[in-house]
């Protein structure tokens, strides 16, 4: 099918946008995201449409789960706000202790500075964090985190491949520097 006023039209398929559009209006419906109903500056992101961007771009095993298990969070600069949530237990699994297992994003409105690739790349981060149940930062799991996002096709910008191997090497050189004495 030819699309008016566009010389390429090759890959064009118009049904593919329609699917695409539905599919974010549904995720956008199932997202919890709370905060700030900040409107962006020129040449900034808005913070939501920005996870139901990355969200749609997810494999849909992946999107499910994120979609049930995390709630997202966007701040807009201020030095704290309070946030009302309302927790319904049928969506959230408890542990064997009974304690609902709720997994929190915060983004901040720096997200909202960064580069459209920075910041798709640093929600998709950020979820890959909460999918491999890491509790702590660290080079390894910033990696970690790293890789897992460059699988679901968002690739790291050059400056945080500089960023963490930056980190690496300190942490490698703390680690030669306080290793703990053996004692034979």
């Amino acid at each position: 099918m030819k699309r008016p006023g566009r010389k390429n039209t090759r890959n064009y398929r118009p049904h593919d946008v329609v699917k695409r559009s539905k599919l974010q209006a549904s995720i956008d419906y199932d997202l919890s995201f709370f905060g700030d109903a900040v409107l962006p500056k020129n040449g900034e992101h808005d913070t939501r449409r920005l996870i139901v961007e990355v969200l749609a771009a997810l494999p849909a095993r992946i999107r499910k789960w994120a979609l049930d298990s995390i709630i997202f969070i966007g701040l807009s600069g201020q030095i704290g706000e309070y946030l009302p949530i309302s927790l319904a237990r049928f969506r959230y699994k408890e542990d064997k202790k009974g304690f609902l297992n709720v997994r929190f994003v915060i983004f901040s409105d720096q997200l909202m500075r960064l580069s459209l690739k920075e910041a798709r790349f640093t929600v998709a981060h950020e979820i890959a964090h909460v999918r491999l149940n890491q509790e702590c930062g660290g080079a390894t799991n910033e990696r970690a985190a790293d890789n897992q996002a460059a699988q679901w096709g968002f690739a790291p910008s050059q400056r945080r491949i500089s960023q963490i191997k930056r980190q690496l090497i300190q942490e490698e050189t703390h680690h030669r520097r306080f290793r703990p004495a053996r004692f034979t």
